[in-house]
């Protein structure tokens, strides 16, 4: 998926990505393409989906690159959290976020 940049595990099943050049470019589809669901939410457990955050380094925001890896983390377990909602019945999925 990530054909420009390095992948590094961090623990467990997480990953980290720098992204850079034509995946850079790319970056919100990637990370859509990740989220998306299946039409068929019936047949998914919330263990077989994947959840991607993501974060970009902001002076103003960050004070360094533990801070921007901080707020993807963050943002991947909002992400989890919501496709645990899906998957349970608790929430719908939005059109822009399945």
């Amino acid at each position: 998926m990530f054909d420009h940049s390095p992948v590094f595990r961090v623990g467990g099943d997480e990953f980290a990505v720098l992204l850079i050049g034509e995946d850079y470019s790319k970056r919100e589809d990637l990370v859509a393409r990740i989220n998306e669901l299946p039409e068929d939410l019936a047949s998914v457990r919330a263990g077989d989906t994947l959840s991607a955050g993501m974060s970009e380094y902001r002076k103003d925001r960050h004070s360094s690159l533990a801070s921007v890896f901080e707020e993807a983390d963050k943002a991947m377990y909002e992400r989890k959290q919501f496709v645990k909602s899906v998957l349970s019945g608790e929430s719908a999925a939005p059109d822009s976020l399945a």
